[in-house]
């Protein structure tokens, strides 16, 4: 997915949304854990569907399925996701942003 984008933006334009993914991919979990912790599944599955599209737009398959997963739970059962869920959430974050970190040297950008 990443890229694609490099067709798409200038070297600029790619350095900057790669630093906003950087921010808003951990900011979006942390509000689905909170979202969990409150126990108020309407906003959890909000939550969690931002993620899973953030993270499937830029190719963090892991992270989209796993945030799906977590939307879906709310949606079906009206509960928190179990504590794996959100712990496998927390992985996937981190391997996506190391990923993103590691293109634009893998690219020489």
């Amino acid at each position: 997915m990443l890229d694609t984008l490099v067709e798409c933006l200038d070297r600029a334009d790619l350095v900057r949304l790669l630093d906003q993914i950087a921010i808003e991919l951990p900011a979006l979990a942390d509000q689905v854990r909170a979202a969990s912790q409150d126990r108020d599944p309407t906003s959890l599955m909000h939550r969690a569907h931002k993620l899973a599209g953030l993270a499937a737009s830029f190719g963090a398959a892991a992270l989209a399925a796993t945030a799906d997963r977590i939307e879906l739970t709310a949606r079906a059962e009206r509960r928190e996701p179990c504590a794996d869920m959100l712990a496998n959430m927390t992985g996937a974050v981190g391997l996506a942003l190391r990923a993103i970190a590691a293109w634009p040297v893998e690219r020489a950008i």
